[in-house]
């Protein structure tokens, strides 16, 4: 089935619907509109003057396309599931989703917002966004985000609030920064390269381990990993080439196991913290710390 310009909705369908290989393209309202727990798969939403695809709660959107809409791309109710869609050049965002939405193998690039924005209890996997106008991706607090990769965006590349989880991603060029999370997060086993301002920051009650951190700079005061709170953890990261390695604003942080090489600054802290000994040359003869920061 085809639906295009039409006055209003191309498609609008109530409660436990099921739509499947249909098009609704260039209509004045949205394209696609379903209540709850319903199906849309394999269908377009295309250049329509609000929304693409819109969802009620507890459904299911397979194999769709959401491009170039006047609003955002898709709009997801609480409890949907989202695979396999692309949401490109929608004028306000690519991907627009409640609680506990659930994203995967997706892609969301130049939309003029954010790629992808939920709310609580979010769930991205294995998503591309990119050049989007601010965030690659953002969710809002008790986010997991893993195996996704974000790139030239315009503000922070994937950033979570409390108690979130980040972890195999990779943020790269990204005009903001590459990761940042809000209190008791984990950021873990990424990597962030040439983001212009901070690789990975942090605010506090966080942890940050085994990530890769290179050539974060905005000429000044970027760091690889920074840290603008306490009780962090910064744990067994490799850190190169950026202006400041590890930063430390507030103390009462843990620092530990960390190599840092090529850094403006390496070690940038403030008051007391549990930083491990840090050492510039290695002695066979002498045996090092186990919690050691290695500069080389």
């Amino acid at each position: 089935m085809r639906a295009s310009d039409c006055r209003s909705t191309g498609i609008s369908l109530g409660n436990e619907s099921l739509l499947e290989n249909c098009q609704a393209n260039q209509n004045l309202g949205s394209g696609v509109k379903t209540g709850a727990e319903s199906q849309i798969l394999n269908c377009q939403g295309n250049g329509n003057i609000q929304n693409g695809i819109e969802t009620g709660n507890s459904s299911i959107l397979r194999d769709c396309s959401a491009n170039k809409n006047t609003g955002s791309g898709i709009v997801a109710g609480d409890g949907t599931k989202l695979s396999f869609v692309t949401a490109n050049e929608n004028a306000i965002d690519g991907i627009a989703g409640g609680t506990g939405v659930n994203i995967s193998d997706s892609t969301a690039q130049a939309n003029k917002t954010d790629g992808i924005g939920l709310t609580i209890a979010g769930l991205i996997t294995r998503t591309s966004v990119s050049y989007n106008l601010r965030y690659g991706i953002i969710v809002q607090t008790w986010g997991s985000i893993g195996e996704c990769y974000a790139v030239g965006n315009g503000w922070i590349g994937i950033a979570a609030g409390e108690n979130a989880q980040i972890f195999n991603s990779k943020a790269d060029g990204n005009a903001g920064g590459g990761f940042a999370a809000q209190r008791g997060s984990t950021i873990r086993d990424s990597s962030a390269n040439k983001n212009t301002f901070d690789g990975i920051a942090v605010t506090k009650e966080c942890t940050v381990i085994r990530n890769t951190c290179n050539g974060n700079v905005d000429f000044i005061m970027a760091a690889g990993i920074h840290a603008l709170g306490t009780d962090n953890v910064i744990q067994e990261n490799t850190v190169i080439s950026n202006d400041r390695g590890i930063a430390v604003d507030v103390e009462g942080n843990m620092i530990v196991k960390n190599t840092l090489n090529n850094n403006t600054l390496n070690l940038y802290t403030t008051g007391d913290q549990t930083l491990g000994p840090v050492v510039t040359v290695l002695d066979p003869n002498v045996p090092n710390d186990p919690l050691s920061n290695y500069i080389f």
